[in-house]
C-alpha cells in the first residue's frame, strides 16, 4: 500500500492546467514542518512535496487555495530524480492527491 497523509502549507499559489484531453490538474508545493528536527540555524526542519490534484477537486483547489494556505492531503507518493539548471542532481517527492481538505479559515473542502 502506498498512502501518505500530510498537513502543511502551500509555498506558492497553485497552478491550474489541463491535459490535451481537457482534464484539469492543479499543482502546488507543500511545506511540511518536522517538529524536533532542527537545522543549523535552530529552525525546525521542513520537507517539501510537489502535489497534483485532478478534475473538479483540482479546480476547487485552484479557486480557493493560495500561498500560505494550510491543507491536509492524502494520496500516493513517488520519488523522482532530475538535474537542476546548474547541473546538480536533485530529487523530488511527488504526491498524487486523492483527498484535499482546506484547514485555513474561510476555505472549503475540495
Amino acid at each position: 500500500m502506498n498512502r501518505l497523509y500530510l498537513i502543511g502549507n502551500l509555498t506558492a499559489d497553485p497552478v491550474l492546467a489541463a491535459t490535451a484531453s481537457g482534464i484539469s490538474v492543479c499543482t502546488f508545493s507543500l511545506a511540511v514542518n518536522q517538529p524536533g528536527s532542527k537545522q543549523a540555524d535552530g529552525q525546525n526542519g521542513v520537507t517539501y512535496f510537489r502535489c497534483s490534484v485532478w478534475g473538479a477537486q483540482g479546480e476547487n483547489c485552484a479557486r480557493f487555495l493560495k500561498k500560505g494556505s494550510k491543507v491536509f492531503v492524502c494520496g500516493e507518493v513517488k520519488a523522482s530524480a532530475y538535474t537542476s539548471k546548474d547541473g546538480t542532481s536533485r530529487a523530488s517527492l511527488e504526491v498524487s492527491c486523492r483527498e484535499v481538505e482546506f484547514l485555513s479559515s474561510g476555505e472549503q473542502k475540495a
